[in-house]
């Protein structure tokens, strides 16, 4: 199940939403996926997380969204990724909202990152 690092990933939210929506998440290689969860609460205390592929996928099956453009773009999407997971003032911790502030602008953040 290893993906190409700087991926972005997903799998099912479980339940009669998994058939629409996914959990998604910037896959860092060595088994390692930093993503945005407040999806368990759905409040907006969701935060930042770096976890196992394996706590990634709770009992899912993951698969591959987006892969990176080349390696410049995979190191710059884990380095975005990486940044965002350090900083516990980035725009996401506690500010997780179901529509506009969640998994999947987490990632596209990442993904859209400027690289050379």
């Amino acid at each position: 199940m290893p993906f190409p690092v700087g991926s972005i990933i997903k799998r099912s939210v479980g339940g009669i939403a998994g058939w629409i929506y996914s959990h998604m998440g910037v896959y860092m290689g060595e088994h390692t996926v930093i993503h945005f969860n407040g999806e368990k609460k759905k409040t907006r205390d969701g935060v930042v997380r770096k976890e196992t592929l394996e706590q990634f996928a709770a009992g899912f099956t993951v698969k591959l969204h987006a892969s990176p453009k080349n390696t410049d773009h995979a190191k710059a999407v884990c380095d975005a990724a990486e940044r965002l997971f350090r900083n516990s003032t980035n725009e996401y911790n506690n500010q997780y909202h179901f529509a506009f502030n969640n998994c999947e602008d987490f990632c596209v953040a990442c993904y859209e990152v400027r690289y050379a």
